[in-house]
């Protein structure tokens, strides 16, 4: 307790002194023994100087050498504690015997001032071995702070150096004399190998002289420098860097060292990538996307202008990409798009541009034009690229595609003006059948206002029954006899009168309406058939046109199913109903469609394939479908004659259908010549004018009983 009472008392005297330096165990120890040292000796002082030296006796005179020796102790530590014996025993000895005689004997002042003297002496000789001892104790608390202070110094650097970041050392020269491991592990360089050269091992020559001019520059300005680097590691591969330059300076304000810190900007330049591709490209194909296409149609608009050049914009829309889609899958449907991205670049010159702009609509933008011929060229080419067969895997698909086109100056001169204009000139592109294209005129905007008219109005046709099915009898070149018909769909348009069938129905296929169409043909069909084979005529057939958009429809085998229970209902066999097909659909047909189309036939349905010879004639395909009948198109009837070329196609269709067991229909005959002619080289059935153009359901009756 005593320990710590005297602790405190000398830590709150260490503060009113303001003496924290000391405040620690070596400390407290050693200003202690001087203070006591100090108190010994005024002690002493005061006991000789308060003695007359005919008083001073020998124990008082003997004492002030043993309390100077105290003194001593107290200044210089326990460890002098033998000398300081030793000397009490020589004052005994030698001083008291000495002290005695100059009392006894010489009495003088003289003799004691002597004495006194001597004993000043020795106070004076403790008092400056104390301060010596005093001033080395503070000299060596001063070094070891500083070794304190130097030690923490260290241990900072060598943290700092032991960074992330790559550190350099370098001369006033810019040679390297230290770095660290990072450094390494960024260049590429081992500290041996770069110690003793020149910065410049780094420089990738990216960056241009200006760029060191002002470097320099900013160092001797300022101090340092921070800023973006490209730098070439050993390999030689370039590698972006945040670089900061420090410099060190020594009393004359020269620059001595200089301290470069580098940090790796690879990862964040990837980050920036990944970021600016996701925000200007499309990630499943690579091209631009439709912020980037803005941006860049804007940038070439403006180029034009200033160069008075012309422009095209194309707009291209996928045909029949959802039906694929939706057959096969998303997985299917993004590889197909991504093999339509690979066809469009390979078509379009360096300095066109491709984009999708979302979905199945891509754009191309055509620069430095010097003529229209030059764009016809190029989307030919685009429509023939994507004609051809995709094979993604397992499945192999087939697509067309309906492009629009906008010239500038001669459509427009503002962006959005330009591309309205071209997407109008892509819809009709997909009215006129699609696989084409078309260029916007003027007079299109009246044209599309009709068209979107019509298509508003044929969603109301069925509600509103203007449908109506008239039929054109088929008839036996050998007898004369009719046994078969062709439905013809008509629609009577409340204002506009009767619609020809090939004037809306590309409308229906565009707008999906082609499969309720359809269906309500179908039914019309079995029940009008129902009608005439309970009438007298028992094998009598109806042939209906079958679009390539319904069976290729992924809900279009529940249809098929709601016919077969139709012809259930009127207990009619399938036979009695044949499904026209066109001939390019057996080319371009998917895994879908076929399955349907294999159902029906399955189920007694009989097939036609119509317009033969103008499309893909490929005859594996009639043994592979099991076709039943063959209809020559009109094209080849309507020239027909004696040793005509016509002639001998017709005859050779003929021949090679009758081979494969099919039937021949022949289409468009107008005069007797033709359909002489036609049974001459065995054509099985005619249809045409010459008996008959297509008539109402009642007419139709009529004529049937009396043929």
């Amino acid at each position: 307790m005593l320990r710590k009472r005297i602790g405190k008392k000398v830590d709150h005297f260490f503060d009113r002194l303001n003496l924290s330096t000391y405040r620690n165990a070596v400390g407290r120890y050693v200003i202690v023994r001087y203070l006591l040292a100090i108190v010994l000796i005024l002690l002493a002082l005061l006991l000789r100087f308060s003695l007359a030296p005919q008083e001073a006796g020998l124990p008082f005179i003997t004492f002030f050498p043993a309390v100077t020796l105290i003194g001593l102790w107290a200044g210089f530590g326990p460890g002098l504690f033998a000398i300081i014996i030793c000397c009490l025993l020589a004052n005994y000895l030698f001083f008291q015997p000495f002290n005695s005689f100059l009392i006894n004997y010489s009495p003088s002042i003289l003799s004691l001032d002597l004495l006194f003297s001597l004993e000043e002496l020795i106070v004076l000789v403790v008092i400056k071995a104390m301060y010596r001892n005093y001033d080395n104790y503070v000299a060596n608390e001063e070094q070891l702070k500083q070794l304190q202070i130097n030690k923490i110094d260290q241990k900072i650097a060598a943290i700092v150096f032991d960074s992330q970041e790559a550190i350099i050392v370098t001369d006033a020269k810019g040679i390297i004399l230290k770095v660290n491991s990072a450094f390494k592990d960024l260049t590429g360089y081992s500290a041996e190998e770069a110690i003793g050269q020149s910065l410049r091992i780094l420089k990738s020559g990216e960056n241009d002289a200006d760029f060191y001019k002002l470097l320099l520059e900013n160092i001797k300005g300022v101090g340092d420098w921070t800023g973006e680097v490209w730098d070439r590691d050993k390999t030689g591969k370039l590698h972006p860097k945040w670089m900061t330059i420090s410099t060190i300076k020594d009393d004359d304000n020269k620059i001595t060292h200089y301290i470069v810190r580098q940090t790796d900007l690879s990862g964040r330049k990837f980050a920036e990538q990944k970021i600016e591709q996701l925000a200007f490209y499309d990630v499943l194909t690579g091209l631009a996307n439709r912020n980037w296409f803005h941006d860049r149609f804007q940038l070439e608009l403006d180029v034009s202008k200033n160069k008075e050049r012309s422009l095209a914009l194309l707009l291209i829309n996928l045909d029949r990409f959802k039906v694929i889609n939706d057959t096969y899958g998303h997985d299917v449907g993004d590889r197909l798009l991504e093999e339509v991205a690979k066809r469009l670049l390979k078509v379009v010159r360096e300095s066109d541009t491709v984009a999708r702009l979302g979905g199945d609509e891509f754009a191309i933008i055509l620069s430095e034009l010097k003529t229209i011929q030059a764009v016809k060229i190029i989307v030919m080419t685009v429509l023939e690229s994507l004609a051809l067969p995709f094979y993604l895997g397992s499945h192999q698909c087939h697509i067309t595609a309906s492009i629009g086109i906008a010239i500038y100056p001669k459509n427009a001169t503002e962006a959005m003006m330009l591309l309205k204009n071209a997407d109008q000139a892509m819809t009709l592109a997909k009215s006129m059948g699609r696989n084409t294209f078309a260029f916007f005129s003027v007079d299109m905007q009246e044209t599309m206002s009709n068209r979107l008219s019509l298509d508003n109005d044929l969603r109301q046709a069925l509600p509103r029954r203007e449908f109506a099915l008239h039929y054109q009898p088929v008839v036996d070149l050998d007898t004369g006899q009719v046994r078969k018909a062709e439905a013809v769909i008509h629609w009577h348009h409340w204002e506009r009168g009767i619609v020809n069938a090939a004037e809306f129905i590309p409308f229906s296929e565009a707008n999906g309406l082609i499969t309720d169409i359809s269906h309500w043909v179908f039914q019309q069909a079995v029940t009008d058939v129902k009608r005439w084979r309970d009438s007298g005529f028992p094998d009598f057939s109806v042939s209906i046109n079958l679009s390539s958009v319904q069976l290729r429809s992924p809900c279009a085998d529940e249809i098929y199913k709601q016919w077969l229970e139709l012809l259930e209902h009127f207990n009619l066999p399938g036979g009695c109903i044949t499904l026209k097909i066109k001939e390019d659909f057996m080319m371009g047909s998917d895994e879908n469609a076929i399955k349907n189309l294999l159902f029906l036939q399955a189920a007694g349905l009989r097939m036609a394939i119509d317009h033969f010879g103008t499309g893909y004639s490929v005859f594996s395909y009639l043994k592979k479908f099991k076709i039943d009948y063959l209809k020559i198109d009109p094209s080849f009837v309507v020239n027909l004659s004696e040793g005509s070329v016509d002639r001998d196609l017709c005859e050779a269709m003929i021949v090679m259908a009758h081979k494969l067991g099919i039937k021949v229909i022949a289409e468009g005959i107008k005069t007797q010549a033709q359909r002489d002619l036609l049974l001459q080289v065995g054509c099985d059935f005619g249809q045409g004018d010459y008996f008959s153009h297509s008539v109402p359901v009642s007419e139709f009756t009529n004529g049937l009983a009396v043929n």
